[in-house]
């Protein structure tokens, strides 16, 4: 393989991870917007669930011993979570925000009394 197709393949690679975290951000902003709590949890979930195979599957692959594979476990897993922890920061936005509405709601109520 040449070099010119290597650099193909990572900038396709890049775009449509790019397209696939943006579509799936919009899906988890949607979810989140549902009053139900869980519904916002799903992609994290299945995101991190994916990772754990792919993680296990991918050491084994490497010939590297001692507090070598810890690092390099460590970073493999930190980089397959990455999706994870975007979904959970729009999450956490999305939720804080429903939070702060359902106690002024409250207060409104309670004001009305």
């Amino acid at each position: 393989m040449s070099e010119t197709s290597v650099w193909t393949y990572l900038i396709k690679l890049a775009v449509f991870g790019t397209a696939f975290l943006f579509l799936f951000s919009v899906l988890q902003y949607f979810l989140c917007k549902i009053k139900r709590w869980w519904p916002g949890l799903i992609l994290p979930l299945l995101t991190f669930l994916h990772s754990l195979p792919l993680i296990s599957w991918l050491l084994p692959l490497q010939n590297i011993s001692g507090p070598r594979i810890v690092a390099q476990w460590f970073s493999s897993f930190a980089s397959a979570n990455i999706p994870t922890a975007v979904f959970l920061c729009i999450y956490l936005a999305c939720r804080g925000k429903h939070k702060k509405k359902k106690q002024i709601e409250k207060m409104n109520i309670q004001d009305l009394k």
